[in-house]
């Protein structure tokens, strides 16, 4: 007689890889829908400089497509998504969403939660910048962005703490982030899925895409450093967010 052993079908496996994009992509548009004026993120770099009123940019708008055309163009098509949400009427702009959990660390937690036909639970945290504006058309260069991280994992990461975020980059220069938004929830497998959303503007996140080392923080939970291909998609992000100068005037 031959017994099947417990197994984990593709499907599943599928859908499990990407559970933590989709809770990413839902909690941002909430987070937005929440605060349609953020306030002024708090940071220790020097103070941001006044910043143009659209109207005094002499900027020329760009359409959606426009922007995936500056985007190919780029060669960055694995650094930004582009889309349009044909219900809203919305487009977003998004850098494309990066773990900045070590693979070691991911694969021991998984490990560790693992037996008795049960699958393991990963330790992830995706991170990304992202902008939205209403209708295809970005008429003006946004000065404000949602810094999203989005975690999963065996065990709470960063739920009892205050939630601010801490940089630390090129050796000893320092940022601090208030949390504009966050949400919890159990997964499968009683997996702890966190989401927190804060405001960065332009000036702080170049600030950090151009750095050299980039280390943070979320409350009390453990370090993490950047890497260099997160830094490099958020350098694309901002030149793809920045509008041209319009001709002709």
């Amino acid at each position: 007689m031959r017994v099947s052993s417990p197994h984990v079908s593709k499907g599943q496996i599928i859908m499990k890889k990407l559970l933590p994009f989709v809770c990413f992509v839902l909690f941002v548009g909430t987070a937005l829908a929440q605060s349609p004026s953020p306030s002024p993120a708090y940071s220790e770099t020097a103070d941001a400089k006044p910043v143009a009123s659209p109207e005094h940019r002499n900027e020329r708008p760009a359409t959606l497509d426009e922007l995936k055309a500056k985007v190919k163009a780029a060669k960055a098509k694995d650094d930004v998504i582009l889309a349009w949400d044909k219900f809203k009427d919305e487009s977003i702009i998004m850098s494309k969403p990066e773990n900045i959990v070590g693979s070691w660390e991911g694969a021991f937690a998984v490990m560790a939660t693992s037996g008795y036909g049960r699958p393991g639970i990963p330790r992830l945290i995706m991170v990304a910048l992202e902008t939205r504006f209403p209708q295809q058309t970005l008429r003006e260069t946004p000065e404000d962005f949602l810094l999203v991280f989005d975690g999963m994992s065996p065990d709470w990461q960063w739920l009892k703490s205050d939630k601010r975020l801490y940089f630390l980059f090129d050796g000893d220069k320092r940022m601090q982030l208030a949390p504009m938004a966050s949400d919890t929830d159990v997964g499968h497998n009683a997996a702890a899925l966190e989401k927190i959303a804060y405001v960065i503007t332009r000036e702080q996140a170049a600030a950090l895409a151009n750095a050299a080392k980039v280390e943070l923080r979320i409350g009390t939970a453990p370090p993490r450093e950047l890497k260099p291909k997160v830094l490099e998609k958020w350098k694309t992000f901002l030149a793809v967010t920045q509008l041209d100068p319009a001709t002709g005037h």
